[in-house]
């Protein structure tokens, strides 16, 4: 095998690490000039302790970022520099609950190794080792904390959603690293509070919380738009979100369309705060079903898959809405004959029951591909664009082909038959999926911090909703005469 860096929580060289802290681990498989972590199997990886004595615990997430430097020499507890170095790097999310069986029976002071095993995408073996200090709570929430800094620690987290007015509230289970799903508009309250460092004079009179205040973040992303998303500054700047007479305090957050981790740290009173905030994920908005889909002839029927759409030339009513063949007048002496050839492409969706009230499938992607050249996309109707339905949960457009002959130079049509456009007599790849947020949909966010409501963030959800399954048909599609 070969040995690759490794760094446990990038940014603090000691890597506290609490066994009986909630939240996540972050651990940090470093790049360099000679290691692509794009190239890293992600289904091989697991956690180990260095004697590798008990099962292997896998991250519950990982993200692609530049977040720390190649520590400088060969030792496996070498400190690597600080900051990014230019280079992507492997972030990866581990549970603490799952981590904590690595390091069970150690004790607090103790400096444990942690090894992530895992292959390259070519099967090459290899082993990244890192070290961790054990601090914490380990018998109890009467030890102290530990010596380096604030430790802040979340205490509950309750989402309030409401359907057709009516309010619910569940809690959401922060202790994994799997993020919970909450519906649009949610209002996420989180409880926490903040332990000092016993290292350091107590310079205010506070008894309780011994002047710990609170600072929060969030970064958001869409799993629909790779890229897309920002993270923010702390907030509030100082003074901080604080109620010196409790030791628990609390923020409420409202959640859109997008992915959170939102961040919680302590703040002491000589400003130190903890390098390791206690987070939660969350996955705003379910997303909605496709429930049904098709393509329908102008006689009204529905085409199976491999079935045809087949358009007859000598039918006096091509489209089920009983349009005739005309006659065009408006050039006499000449006449023209007008035939018109429809079919229609349906979809029907619904949302999550917790989404009732703001929810539904509202915009639509599908295209036309020909089944001999799949990269072409047929223009028919609003093929190859994200568009808004007709209702809510439906989407209804109709295919048109108009054929004009002259009744007196051309009568039966003839010529018109054989110079058809080229896009008739094809086999076409049907493929569809909707969206739960329309054209002119937007998000005002906003946060309650001491009671008092603040907004902090707008952005247009167009773009950012969840989107159903894509399912797919093919059909031929030709006239007859």
């Amino acid at each position: 095998h070969v040995d690759l860096p490794l760094d446990i929580r990038p940014g603090s060289c000691t890597n506290p690490l609490n066994p009986k802290s909630n939240g996540v681990l972050g651990v940090a498989l470093l790049g360099s000039p000679g290691v692509d972590v794009r190239d890293v199997d992600m289904s091989t990886l697991a956690l180990y302790d260095a004697d590798m004595a008990v099962q292997g615990v896998k991250p519950g997430r990982s993200t692609i970022k530049d977040v720390t430097t190649v520590p400088i020499g060969d030792e496996d507890c070498n400190c690597p520099g600080i900051g990014p170095d230019g280079f992507d790097d492997l972030h990866l999310k581990f549970s603490m609950e799952d981590v904590a069986g690595l390091v069970d029976g150690a004790a607090m002071g103790d400096v444990v190794q942690l090894a992530l095993v895992g292959l390259l995408n070519d099967g090459t073996a290899f082993m990244a080792v890192d070290c961790a200090r054990i601090v914490g709570f380990q018998g109890g929430d009467d030890e102290p904390p530990p010596a380096d800094g604030p430790d802040t620690r979340i205490a509950s987290v309750m989402n309030t959603y409401f359907v057709n007015g009516q309010a619910f509230e569940e809690y959401i289970d922060f202790r994994d690293a799997v993020p919970d799903t909450v519906p649009f508009g949610s209002w996420i309250r989180v409880s926490y509070w903040g332990s000092p460092d016993p290292g350091r004079p107590v310079r205010c009179p506070d008894p309780l919380d011994e002047c710990i205040d609170f600072q929060k973040n969030f970064t958001w992303s869409s799993s629909q738009l790779p890229g897309v998303g920002e993270t923010t500054a702390w907030q509030p700047a100082p003074p901080e979100d604080n109620d010196p007479h409790s030791t628990t305090d609390s923020t409420s957050l409202n959640i859109g369309t997008v992915e959170y981790t939102v961040r919680f740290r302590s703040v002491d009173d000589l400003g130190s705060f903890d390098k390791t905030p206690a987070e939660v994920p969350i996955v705003g908005n379910f997303p909605p079903t496709l429930d049904d889909f098709g393509i329908e002839d102008y006689g009204g029927t529905l085409v199976s898959d491999g079935g045809s759409v087949v358009w007859d030339w000598w039918n006096p009513a091509n489209y089920h809405g009983n349009v005739a063949d005309t006659l065009d007048l408006s050039d006499l002496p000449n006449i023209w004959v007008v035939k018109e050839f429809y079919f229609l492409t349906k979809g029907f969706g619904s949302d999550h029951p917790k989404e009732s009230s703001t929810g539904g499938v509202k915009s639509w992607f599908y295209t036309f591909r020909r089944s001999d050249d799949p990269s072409f996309i047929q223009p028919f109707a609003r093929s190859g664009v994200w568009a808004d339905g007709v209702a809510v949960d439906a989407v209804c457009d109709t295919v048109k082909l108009t054929v004009r002959y002259s009744f007196t130079d051309d009568p039966g049509g003839g010529s018109a038959w054989e110079s058809l456009p080229d896009w008739v007599n094809r086999w076409y790849d049907f493929n569809i999926r909707g969206r739960d947020t329309g054209s002119a949909d937007t998000f005002d966010q906003f946060i309650f911090v001491n009671g008092m409501k603040m907004q902090i963030n707008a952005y247009s959800t167009a773009a950012l909703g969840r989107e159903t399954e894509k399912r797919a048909m093919s059909f031929y599609l030709t006239i007859v005469r």
